[in-house]
């Protein structure tokens, strides 16, 4: 919603992003581990007239700090591994969700309910 301060973990090419800084007032920080998306998606905003809105850094989420309205992960969830679902939930804020989503992991990951699921989840 306007005004809120939005964290995208895996910004990927920064389609998320533009959309949000075309569609709503609010501030987004967009992080990539990747150079290569990061020097896309940094001339892609600027392009769009977004970079007061929008910052793009390289860097790993779990070096990012500050408080954030909400915290927006499209696609990143399956690249971070079930290994690292710890890491990932401390990082954002989700601990008490762990042991639901280790149980309900083939379910996730396998199929559309993934998606579903997810959203009643965290809604």
């Amino acid at each position: 919603k306007n005004g809120d301060q939005i964290l995208e973990i895996g910004c990927g090419w920064g389609g998320f992003a533009e959309f949000i800084g075309n569609n709503y007032d609010c501030n987004l920080t967009a992080v990539t581990i990747s150079k290569e998306q990061y020097e896309y998606t940094k001339k892609r905003i600027f392009d769009a007239n977004l970079s007061h809105k929008i910052e793009v850094l390289l860097c790993d989420y779990r070096n990012i700090t500050g408080k954030f309205d909400k915290i927006v992960s499209i696609e990143m969830f399956e690249a971070v591994g079930k290994q690292y679902w710890n890491t990932f939930f401390k990082k954002i804020g989700f601990n008490h969700f762990i042991s639901k989503l280790k149980r309900n992991y083939l379910l996730l990951t396998r199929n559309i309910k993934f998606i579903k699921i997810f959203y009643l989840i965290f809604k």
